[in-house]
């Protein structure tokens, strides 16, 4: 095993990897630790294909660098946002120990996955999920966001995409801490069950911080009866 180096910034990539896994080893399933790898895998590859030895030497520019070699070589947009999720939470980390610029993290773009792949058949794996949801809320740019409000809801409620893109301001409680599952059809969002389909669901605080945010900074000055 390599020696790590004095200073955290003259940290190899590789090595950088290495130490995240371990931190992550100790919260996370083997089967996550597995996907972290196989996705950081190939920046770190990258990295030392391109002569960036230390991650000291991390900026925007390599990043987004990074990011365009992953559309270069056809990764589908959802394998590219689950590449450029790993490496974002891996900068994090990295910043958290002072081995790269603080602020760097939110140089990352984790790419939007369109409509109509989120509205898609496949299913997200429990693990991509978690750490999708890690990557959320532990980012300052994008905790808050659409794609994370709905994440949210689908993990925490069960609920269908369309039943949480048909959600209202009004259908959420921040103080008593529900969401409120209405069908309607006339305004075009229906439940698949109809009005057996209509409950309300309780959630946690994690998921009400999520929304508050949204409704805060995404939705400021918008009607209240809109919808995401």
């Amino acid at each position: 095993m390599n020696r790590p180096p004095k200073e955290p910034t003259d940290l190899s990539p590789r090595q950088a990897r290495d130490r995240f896994l371990d931190k992550r080893s100790l919260e996370n399933s083997e089967k996550t630790i597995r996907s972290y790898q196989n996705r950081l895998t190939q920046f770190v590859v990258w990295c030392e294909e391109n002569g960036v030895d230390r991650v000291g030497d991390l900026s925007g520019w390599l990043l987004d660098e990074y990011e365009r070699h992953l559309r270069a070589s056809d990764n589908a947009p959802s394998t590219q946002k689950g590449k450029m999720t790993a490496v974002s939470q891996l900068v994090q980390y990295l910043e958290e120990i002072e081995a790269v610029e603080d602020g760097l993290s939110e140089k990352v773009h984790v790419p939007e996955v369109s409509r109509q792949e989120e509205s898609s058949d496949k299913m997200l794996d429990t693990e991509d999920a978690k750490a999708l949801l890690q990557y959320y809320r532990g980012s300052r740019g994008s905790f808050g966001t659409p794609d994370h409000v709905i994440l949210e809801i689908l993990w925490n409620t069960g609920c269908r995409l369309a039943a949480a893109r048909g959600l209202d301001l009004g259908d959420y409680s921040s103080d008593h801490q529900y969401l409120d599952f209405r069908h309607r059809p006339d305004s075009g969002t229906p439940l698949k069950n109809d009005d057996q389909g209509e409950r309300v669901v309780q959630i946690s605080d994690p998921v009400c911080e999520a929304i508050d945010t949204y409704i805060r900074h995404e939705r400021s000055g918008k009607r209240d009866d809109s919808r995401p």
